[in-house]
């Protein structure tokens, strides 16, 4: 890298604020969703560009990169990698980094909440109140989590969050993964349809990616049980 240019950091989409004001704090910051001619931008700005910044949704086009001729670092707010041709940026030597672990507990947080607002109907029971039904009658039963098997597809570090909540929830734990993953003590399932067909909840917690496009279609929902919930808190293209 030419250490003679002003070493600026693209900034393809926005961020949280904060990250932006520390960006700008320490480098010259380029705005690129910000500008009406990107392309026009880029080449007037591009030979200074040092690093992008993107977010794991958002990615970086090659288009983009092939204008910047000095950059060495694609920095992704996120965890995904999947909107990044790895294999171009391999070919120019550009480093990519992800913020690893910044967002498992989130996501598992979201994912037993999405788990507990579908099986207690918790969202069925706010409009039931909101909209005076209460006085006419009650809601009917709601399905039972505590001691009902839940399948994890994918037992990385999200899967292992949603499996230590599910736990306290005196949940029979089942996954499936490319491979058995060592130092655990739950139950494995040689492939996603014998999970499915073990599991009251299915969650989804499966990397994103062409290798996991369509994971989830109709010979899956024909071996759940019957009333099975499907919890989906994958990137974008696990499922369908």
């Amino acid at each position: 890298m030419n250490s003679a240019i002003t070493r600026s950091v693209l900034l393809v989409a926005p961020v949280i604020e904060t990250l932006q004001e520390q960006l700008a704090a320490e480098f010259p910051l380029l705005r690129l969703y910000e500008q009406d001619d990107p392309i026009a931008f880029l080449r007037e700005q591009g030979e200074n560009v040092a690093a992008v910044v993107t977010r794991g949704d958002v990615g970086v086009q090659n288009g983009v990169l092939e204008l910047l001729p000095h950059v060495g670092l694609i920095a992704i707010f996120g965890v995904g990698t999947d909107a990044v041709d790895l294999e171009y940026v391999r070919s120019r030597q550009i480093a990519v980094s992800i913020t690893s672990g910044v967002l498992t507990n989130d996501v598992a947080d979201l994912a037993m909440g999405l788990l507990l607002a579908g099986s207690r109907q918790l969202c069925q029971g706010d409009r039931f109140v909101r909209e005076g039904r209460w006085l006419n009658g009650g809601l009917p039963l709601a399905t039972q989590v505590s001691g009902k098997r839940i399948g994890i597809l994918g037992m990385g570090n999200i899967g292992q969050a949603i499996a230590r909540r599910a736990r306290g929830f005196d949940m029979q734990v089942l996954y499936t993964d490319r491979k058995q993953v060592g130092g655990i003590d739950y139950q494995w399932c040689a492939d996603l349809h014998t999970l499915a067909h073990e599991s009251d909840f299915l969650v989804i917690a499966a990397s994103g990616g062409e290798a996991n496009r369509g994971i989830i279609d109709a010979s899956v929902f024909n071996v759940m049980p019957k009333r099975a919930w499907l919890i989906n808190i994958a990137r974008g293209i696990a499922g369908r």
